[in-house]
């Protein structure tokens, strides 16, 4: 009897005319019985491609049947028994991902659903080592409002996660072949197809690239095209603000720059968070961003950068200053010697939200002894500065 027989179909496609495919590894002068909705079906056995096939088989709605396969040479016999799926094929699935970005260790959702299909069996690669698998029970859809929920412990760009479907219902995969045409004017991939072979492929320039997937098999075959995105992530991310400090109502430009990167979204997030420009900048290139303050104070702005597989971010602290105006400065009067006081005031005059901002004052006597020196501040205005003077003289 055969050594190492299994049965390929496992599930078929439902309203659908197929062949059940049995495979063996060793195996000669057999002949095979097989039975299924109670009737006995014609099989053939090839022992070139090491399968045994049956005649068109098909079932109008969604159902497990039993089968038995009697196998058997001169000298022995063999019986395998199990159940054939007849599912609904995938069909319209629908990916949400909350949020796009995420910090280390906050939780990211992804939402999957289904427009049609049973017996699911879903793979999800996180793109940080961790792979996981969920199914549908057999023969019923996917459950609806389904989520998973990922935390990535490290901080990092990550490829996008990808999801394969393992399609368990149509024709049958042996004998078939795969035909994968890049886009790029590579040469094409071919392989036998291998029901849950992940394909790579690296591309040496950006751009928007059609996949086209031929899989052909002797009684059926199906094209699958598809648009991949190929860019650069965005790297040496730089910015700076000029000037700084910068004077209260004039005009600053805030400098962006990066290279390799097309179609990038710049987010300048200004005014202590409260206030976001987007620019979007097809490629590379110096990126201003004109802005002023009406108000003095620091500011810690963030300016964000961030392409399909890639973001990069800087943070800055703009000084904004309220020049000196309206400021008076009132000589005592010529001293009196002996004693030789002397006394200057000096006094704001405008409103409180201009006042100058880390405004110095300094006083040279001019008869030898230090300088007088200080802050002004609102809070001790008018401020008055006094000297007595070292002797009697001109100074």
């Amino acid at each position: 009897f055969p050594i190492g027989l299994s049965l390929v179909t496992k599930s078929l496609q439902v309203a659908k005319p197929a062949q059940i495919v049995f495979t063996f590894i060793t195996g000669n002068n057999l002949t095979s019985q097989l039975t299924f909705f109670n009737q006995i079906l014609n099989t053939r056995i090839d022992y070139v491609q090491k399968t045994i096939t049956s005649e068109l088989v098909s079932e109008s709605q969604i159902a497990s049947v039993n089968y038995s396969l009697w196998t058997t040479n001169p000298i022995s016999s063999n019986l395998t028994t199990g159940q054939i799926l007849f599912d609904v094929p995938v069909l319209g699935m629908n990916i949400q991902v909350e949020p796009n970005y995420a910090g280390p260790s906050q939780n990211m959702i992804f939402r999957v659903s289904f427009q049609e299909g049973t017996s699911i069996i879903l793979t999800v690669n996180y793109g940080d080592g961790e792979v996981i698998q969920q199914s549908a029970m057999q023969l019923q859809t996917w459950p609806k409002d389904y989520q998973l929920t990922k935390k990535y412990l490290n901080a990092a760009v990550y490829d996008p996660a990808t999801l394969k479907i393992t399609r368990q219902s149509g024709n049958p995969a042996v004998l078939t072949k795969i035909s994968l045409d890049w886009g790029d004017n590579s040469q094409f991939t071919l392989d036998d197809f291998r029901e849950g072979t992940v394909y790579s492929h690296i591309y040496k320039s950006e751009g928007d690239f059609g996949v086209t997937a031929l899989l052909t098999n002797p009684v059926d075959q199906k094209v699958f095209v598809t648009t991949l995105k190929v860019r650069a992530r965005i790297e040496d991310f730089g910015c700076q603000v000029a000037p700084n400090p910068v004077e209260t109502g004039k005009l600053l430009v805030i400098s962006v720059v990066y290279k390799s990167a097309q179609d990038v979204i710049i987010n300048a997030l200004l005014n202590n968070r409260t206030d976001s420009k987007q620019i979007n900048v097809p490629a590379p290139k110096l990126t201003e961003i004109n802005y002023n303050y009406p108000v003095a104070g620091l500011y810690y702005e963030e300016i964000q950068a961030k392409n399909l597989v890639s973001n990069q971010s800087c943070s800055l602290i703009v000084d904004v200053r309220n020049k000196i105006v309206n400021m008076n400065i009132e000589y005592g009067g010529h001293a009196v010697y002996p004693p030789g006081s002397i006394t200057f005031t000096l006094t704001y005059t405008g409103i409180a939200a201009n006042f100058p901002t880390l405004a110095k004052y300094k006083v040279v006597w001019g008869d030898g002894s230090a300088l007088s020196e200080g802050m002004l501040t609102l809070a001790n205005q008018p401020q008055k500065i006094s000297h007595v003077l070292a002797d009697l003289n001109y100074f």
